[in-house]
């Protein structure tokens, strides 16, 4: 090679680097030069993430190869049309905005399979519930006779009442001990329609009425992390029953409920909202938060997070126990349930017509749906952002992303759905309902 040739490959080679050197720096610094308007644009990026695997994504009208996740690196600013897809799966679509050197993320994307319900457990079925591990299924039917399903085996544990008239217009409860061999069976909050039922042998039920030495005891729970201590009122006095030794004392007054917080003892009386302290001298009770002269009642807890129905009022009271100089927050609401996602813990609460989230990560509320028909119950999706919601007995899941539009799907419609339930997974949805002339337990698969 001459050294002319030499010369003239080492500019060219100087003179692509000046040229090209300056691109690749501001494409790194997320830049893109766009030839149509022939100017150089900051660019952003796209991170999507969708279950099931195999799922298919399309933007704007066009299939992209690979599986979740997916990552688009320099995507010039506009709003990108995106679509998942999957044979068989409900789709997901919205048009995002992608932002100048900014990452728009969709990374808790569920699709929920197009099934139809099947009969679980057949017949005129009053309510059901699974243990805690899920791996127990009892049920009472409308004759008051209990059932336990354990694997493949089912078998009748016992019987509720001996005349249909209390459970026929009580709701029905079942509370399971810790060690799930123990499940209190209560119609109504009178003891006297209550059993503890050895799940091991029901022969073992226990009386609690003759326990109780008569007392009617009422809004009987375990202990968490016991096996064989009940709490429960008997008018305004609060009894511990030891189911062991037989024993029953009586440990407060003047009690309009109680619940559990982290294995402490916490009761709402005239004072307010107090907590029972067994081990001090003294008094055993230390004012929390006082309370306005209404009725209250406990809703369900959540780690240090103690909720409060004011039965007067119609709403809800919120309660961190970690801040305790802090006020109650008043949520407007009949019910309320929590879910814990990758990215948020999450209160559900609503009433006849609205449901709305409030986000203990950042407490910010969101306002899920409004709705003109009965808002008749709703069961937050463990570890996903979506509710299910029943609608006027119309089942829709409901996803929390309100961006562009808030992906709503009907995935049944029943005709009197109640005793919604959902796996832990979020996979499997139970409930009662009629098909046809086929009543019991429906089994629906989401995922």
């Amino acid at each position: 090679m001459t050294l002319r040739s030499r010369k003239i490959i080492m500019w060219a080679f100087f003179a692509a680097f000046v040229l090209i050197g300056p691109l690749m720096l501001l494409y790194t610094a997320g830049y893109s030069f766009n030839l149509q308007k022939k100017k150089i644009e900051e660019v952003g990026v796209l991170l999507l993430n969708a279950l099931p695997a195999g799922s298919q994504l399309i933007l704007n009208d066009q299939p992209q190869p690979g599986s979740p996740p997916w990552r688009f690196n320099n995507l010039r600013p506009n709003y990108y049309s995106i679509k998942i897809i999957k044979d068989g799966y409900y789709s997901w679509q919205k048009n995002l905005e992608i932002k100048p050197k900014a990452s728009t993320l969709a990374y808790n994307i569920v699709l929920f399979k197009k099934t139809l319900p099947t009969n679980l457990i057949k017949g005129d079925i009053k309510s059901f519930s699974f243990s805690p591990d899920e791996s127990q299924l009892v049920w009472t039917d409308a004759a008051g006779q209990i059932f336990l399903k354990k694997k493949d085996n089912i078998k009748p544990i016992g019987h509720l009442h001996p005349t249909p008239t209390t459970y026929n217009l009580q709701p029905i409860t079942y509370n399971w001990s810790n060690d799930q061999e123990l499940l209190l069976v209560g119609a109504g909050t009178d003891s006297l329609n209550y059993r503890v039922i050895n799940l091991s042998d029901p022969r073992e039920t226990i009386d609690l009425t003759e326990l109780s030495l008569g007392r009617r005891l009422a809004s009987l729970r375990w202990q968490p992390l016991s096996s064989h201590l009940l709490y429960g009122l008997a008018g305004q006095e609060l009894f511990k029953i030891n189911l062991l030794t037989k024993a029953v004392k009586k440990i407060a007054e003047g009690v309009a409920d109680f619940t559990f917080a982290d294995s402490a003892l916490y009761l709402i009386t005239k004072q307010g909202l107090t907590k029972y302290n067994p081990l001090t001298l003294g008094t055993s009770l230390s004012l929390i938060q006082p309370l306005t002269d209404h009725d209250y009642a406990f809703g369900p807890g959540f780690k240090n997070y103690l909720l409060i129905h004011d039965l007067t009022d119609r709403k809800l009271l919120l309660k961190n126990l970690d801040k305790k100089k802090e006020s109650l927050v008043t949520l407007l609401g009949r019910s309320a349930d929590w879910s814990k996602t990758d990215f948020a813990e999450l209160l559900f609460y609503y009433d006849a017509n609205e449901i709305s989230a409030l986000n203990l990560t950042n407490q910010e509320t969101s306002l899920v749906g409004r709705y003109s028909a009965d808002l008749l119950g709703a069961v937050p999706v463990g570890g996903a952002p979506y509710v299910i919601l029943n609608v006027n007995n119309e089942l829709q899941i409901a996803e929390l992303d309100d961006r562009d539009r808030r992906n709503v799907e009907t995935i049944f419609k029943g005709k009197n759905i109640t005793n919604l339930w959902l796996d832990k997974k979020g996979r499997q949805l139970y409930f009662l309902d009629a098909i046809g002339q086929e009543k019991g337990i429906f089994e629906l698969e989401l995922q």
